[in-house]
């Protein structure tokens, strides 16, 4: 779903498979669920909480494991995830 110059307050948002352009996020609960990769551009976001909730939060907590649980190669692993998080927009 394509959605512009809206004002979200005070409300929870799925955020999988929308795009949002120039959107205003007010104490509301962004939730991304593992489905398609929202398109977020121009937003702005107040006093928001984020949560990942189904396939993200599961992917999250075994990133977690691999982290804590399979010695240096699995931290080598979560490490370089993370720079390539920090690296440039695609």
């Amino acid at each position: 779903m394509e959605i512009k110059n809206r004002t979200f307050t005070d409300s929870r948002q799925v955020v999988d498979g929308n795009r949002y352009h120039d959107c205003t996020f007010v104490r509301c609960q962004i939730v991304y669920c593992g489905g398609e990769v929202p398109h977020i551009v121009g937003c702005s976001f107040d006093q928001c909480a984020w949560q990942f909730d189904e396939a993200a939060q599961r992917t999250l907590q075994f990133m977690h494991l691999l982290y804590h649980g399979t010695g240096d190669a699995g931290r080598e692993l979560i490490e370089q995830t993370l720079q390539l998080i920090r690296g440039p927009a695609q």
